[in-house]
């Protein structure tokens, strides 16, 4: 797998890696991904990140991810769960 290719590959691969606690290496692909990925595709890698951050008590991070990802993807208005 590409992890920086623009599919589910990034994503994919990064999300083993967290269950694997190879947080370093997910972080990587999903900071690649974030930068090189269209902007439609980006959201799931930026939470994957969160995720990825908390399970590394890196709190403070993770926060301020979680904060920027509010303002970049709104919830939504219709009572339904935003897409993740």
């Amino acid at each position: 797998l590409d992890p920086t290719a623009v599919d589910w590959s990034a994503e994919w691969l990064a999300n083993r890696y967290i269950r694997e606690a190879r947080f370093e290496e997910a972080d990587q692909i999903l900071r690649s991904h974030m930068a090189t990925a269209p902007f439609d595709r980006r959201e799931r890698s930026h939470w994957l990140l969160i995720t990825s951050l908390r399970h590394q008590a890196r709190w403070d991070e993770a926060m301020a991810l979680a904060r920027e990802f509010r303002e970049r993807v709104p919830a939504p208005t219709d009572g339904s769960a935003p897409i993740m």
